[in-house]
């Protein structure tokens, strides 16, 4: 599960990627692109709230996740 993440980082520094409307929308993608746009000083507003959007919906989804899986009685008590 950590590849995941690592890989989608590395794409992200590959000459060449911008943070360009598919890529904005990916969830750890998109933060990486971003950071890259902000130390060359390129980054606007609507590709920041694109970002933030996104970052905040995968955000909400996996903690609806996790709120749904701790209700299970299966794990709470192991059976």
């Amino acid at each position: 599960m950590m590849c995941l993440p690592v890989v989608s980082v590395a794409m992200s520094m590959l000459p060449g990627m911008k943070l360009e409307s598919f890529w904005a929308w990916m969830p750890i993608t998109n933060v990486s692109l971003a950071i890259r746009e902000v130390l060359k000083g390129t980054l606007g507003a609507g590709s920041l709230a694109v970002v933030m959007l996104s970052t905040l919906l995968a955000a909400g989804m996996l903690i609806q996740v996790c709120v749904r899986l701790c209700r299970a009685e299966r794990v709470l008590f192991r059976r």
